[in-house]
């Protein structure tokens, strides 16, 4: 299965209040999305200090604020690659977990070989 269709799969199999179309429309206006036979990524920009509901919101495009954080909303496959195809370095990361939000600094992360995970693994 293509890290794509793994990440679609997801919406499938726990309620999401927007369909996968919707996110990935959403991450196409607002951040990136990378889609390669080994990995899928969708991130934006966002800044440490906004609120919860506006980090993992992806409509949500404050651009009067500098952001500082590459927040993963959904990637699937070899994410141990995630951080060197990014467009531009940020110092943050994020990501949801089990409905709790998570920071961790990108370069303690990739010095710690954090990032290491195995194919297939969905953040």
């Amino acid at each position: 299965m293509k890290p794509i269709e793994h990440a679609a799969r997801i919406y499938e199999s726990e309620p999401c209040v927007r369909t996968f179309k919707e996110d990935l429309e959403a991450h196409l206006i607002h951040g990136v999305v990378f889609s390669r036979p080994d990995l899928f990524i969708m991130a934006r920009p966002v800044s440490r200090s906004w609120p919860k509901h506006e980090i993992v919101n992806p409509w949500f495009n404050e651009l009067t604020k500098t952001p500082n954080c590459w927040h993963v909303y959904l990637a699937a496959g070899d994410i141990s690659k995630v951080w060197s195809i990014m467009p531009y370095p940020l110092e943050f990361a994020s990501w949801e977990r089990s409905n709790k939000l998570r920071f961790w600094n990108i370069k303690k992360l990739q010095h710690h070989g954090k990032l290491r995970t195995s194919p297939g693994a969905i953040l």
